[in-house]
């Protein structure tokens, strides 16, 4: 606000904000790349040509941060230059990094597997072009981080990235940005449901977002959401309706004391779209400057409408009992890996498992036993079998508290 000529009042609750939304994120991701790359000891390099798709995604958005950060700047636009780095960290941290944790967590070393050698290079890649880019307004953040990654000198003497250093792909930045609402959206629905992540559901359905544009993501979404599957239809009608909202204060001095009449009439839902975009209300006519339209869900529907209300997005809130004790047996593994970390094991760590449960959540997890031990390295795992020497840790599964004993080979 100072920057845009107005008053701002200095608060230890500012500070933590800033803290808490950028500059932890930013050494987060910088920590998680220093963290694998050291067990690897590899040495990233700059990459411009990924094969992977996430790869080519988190390339194409640095080159719109680029872009935009250079505009902004060019004009002074302090604060929305800002605005898109924050923007930028949290496509890093909480999609690219988020989703292509199994490639770091790979067994194999890079120079066997160019996949991990390609996540390596790209997330190196993107890091240092972003400590170029927030030199300016954290400087000694962007210097640590830049001297961490490079044996440069400085971050303040390197010159500023060009747009043209990174590959532009504007077609599958809006096709990923339009995942990423999706499920965003759904995210949003379970949690408005008291449905906890780790609990799989059986399907969501998307009305009225062009499927083509985002059925090459379908296994990714599913993951996401931790759904079965995805459900495509055009009929918008069954998930949600169009609401209109005239616009009074462009509409009085025209209509006078009939736009009270049209305010009636359009909280009754009797209006009707015409082809080139205006609405046929009453006896007026509408122009696109003088309303809004809202897409709502559906009353009695778990749905929510999409960021420019052209889509849809409901969830399938029907809880079975196979996908109940699926979702017991994901609390297992989060419950595990807490006490992996209480522990201090080193991620490379096998270990030998035992759970104390009761008969209950022991029989619904049983039939995972195989995905458990794959999930945290696990090459046993017992039931109820505590051995009194051992320390135990202590978990949730589902609201009930279990006991986890670990031993390592």
């Amino acid at each position: 606000s100072i920057v845009r000529g107005g008053d701002s009042r200095i608060s230890d609750q500012s500070i933590d904000d800033v803290v808490r939304q950028v500059i932890n994120p930013i050494w987060s991701a910088f920590s998680f790349f220093t963290l694998y790359a050291n067990i690897d000891d590899y040495r990233a390099t700059f990459i411009s040509e990924p094969s992977n798709t996430l790869d080519q995604y988190i390339l194409a958005k640095t080159h719109q941060l680029v872009t935009n950060v250079t505009e902004h700047m060019d004009k002074y636009d302090l604060p929305g230059a800002t605005s898109e780095i924050r923007g930028f960290i949290d496509v890093l941290n909480n999609w690219y990094i988020r989703r292509s944790r199994d490639r770091f967590w790979s067994p194999a070393k890079p120079v066997h597997d160019n996949d991990k050698q390609d996540a390596y290079d790209t997330l190196f890649t993107v890091l240092h072009t972003l400590c170029k880019l927030s030199a300016p307004f954290l400087p000694m953040v962007s210097e640590e981080i830049f001297k961490g990654l490079t044996r440069e000198l400085s971050v303040h003497e390197a010159e500023w990235p060009l747009p043209a250093e990174f590959p532009a792909n504007n077609d599958l930045v809006k096709t990923m940005d339009s995942v990423r609402d999706v499920v965003s959206a759904a995210l949003r629905l379970r949690e408005d449901a008291g449905l906890r992540v780790r609990l799989p559901l059986q399907s969501i359905t998307i009305a009225g977002l062009d499927s083509s544009n985002i059925s090459d993501f379908e296994l990714l979404i599913k993951d996401e959401v931790n759904v079965k599957s995805l459900i495509y239809t055009d009929d918008l009608t069954a998930h949600g309706n169009f609401v209109l909202k005239p616009n009074g204060k462009v509409l009085g001095p025209r209509l006078g004391s009939d736009v009270q009449d049209v305010f009636q009439t359009a909280k009754a839902g009797n209006w009707e779209r015409l082809s080139d975009g205006r609405v046929k209300i009453s006896d007026y006519v509408l122009e696109s400057h003088e309303f809004e339209l809202t897409l709502v869900a559906n009353e009695g529907t778990t749905a929510i409408s999409l960021p420019g209300d052209k889509a849809v997005v409901a969830l399938d809130t029907e809880i079975t009992d196979s996908l109940l004790n699926e979702g017991k047996a994901r609390d297992a593994v989060r419950a595990i890996q807490e006490a992996r970390k209480g522990m201090n094991l080193i991620l490379t760590d096998r270990i030998n498992l035992n759970i104390v449960a009761s008969n209950k959540t022991t029989e619904a997890i049983k039939y995972f036993s195989d995905y458990i031990c794959e999930q945290v390295l696990g090459k046993s795992l017992t039931f109820n079998k505590a051995d009194k020497d051992l320390e135990t840790f202590t978990g949730s599964i589902d609201g009930e508290e279990i006991g986890i004993q670990i031993t390592v080979d």
